[in-house]
């Protein structure tokens, strides 16, 4: 479902999470505030997540890391703090299995295949 550069704002609904059949979820540039619910972790069908390119806060849930089938993270442009967790880089352990994307100035990431400066590029790692 792609709802991207909608000028969609407020916080991330938990209730989202009941949108079990969601493969692909395209949240980006849009003006999403507050934390990533840990319930998002319960998309077990989801393959790709974009919500970069809002004014999201908080860490990026160790949740995520039950996504099975995600193949692509992408949570640059944000305002996360801290690191993605351990868990969810395990899943990039293996070659083509997830992509992850974020800012690597302000979120310590030890799996991201692309790093974004502030409001600069992203530089392949």
């Amino acid at each position: 479902m792609g709802l991207g550069r909608n000028k969609l704002a407020g916080t991330l609904p938990t209730e989202y999470s009941s949108f079990h059949l969601l493969d692909t979820w395209g949240l980006e540039r849009n003006q999403f505030s507050g934390f990533i619910p840990t319930d998002f972790g319960l998309l077990t069908n989801l393959k790709r997540l974009a919500i970069d390119n809002n004014n999201l806060t908080g860490v990026v849930p160790e949740e995520l890391s039950q996504l099975s089938s995600l193949s692509r993270l992408a949570v640059s442009r944000n305002n996360f703090t801290g690191i993605i967790p351990s868990k969810v880089c395990a899943r990039a352990e293996e070659p083509d299995t997830l992509f992850v994307r974020a800012d690597c100035t302000e979120i310590k990431c030890e799996c991201c295949a692309e790093c974004c400066q502030d409001q600069g590029d992203c530089i392949s790692m």
